[in-house]
């Protein structure tokens, strides 16, 4: 949630995978008050569009940190990324308005 452990990755050599999919806001909120709560909009979006993932993870130490905003590059940049012989971040530049499921609604019980 703070990032702290990108630096921790590269000071150590784990070959970690690091994948955010950025949806430029709290995504799952958002769901929420898309499906339960009349589209009532609130603090979901917390407008990350000026955080530049890519230069975090490079000033962290990331060799390989990439961005991907068009789906017809995904393939090629996974497998370069899985392949990636030390840590590795790769940003997905996501819809929105994309759900994510299953999930559990309110008042539901497991």
């Amino acid at each position: 949630m703070n990032l702290g452990e990108l630096e921790t990755a590269t000071t150590y050599g784990v070959p970690v995978k690091v994948l955010v999919m950025n949806n430029n806001g709290d995504g799952m909120v958002r769901q929420w008050q898309r499906l339960y709560f009349a589209e009532r909009f609130c603090g979901s979006d917390k407008s990350l569009h000026k955080k530049d993932f890519i230069k975090a993870a490079e000033a962290d130490g990331f060799e390989y940190a990439v961005r991907v905003s068009d789906a017809s590059e995904l393939p090629r940049v996974l497998r370069e990324f899985v392949e990636f012989k030390g840590p590795a971040f790769l940003e997905v530049v996501i819809d929105p308005n994309a759900c994510v499921y299953p999930m559990i609604g309110p008042r539901c019980r497991l």
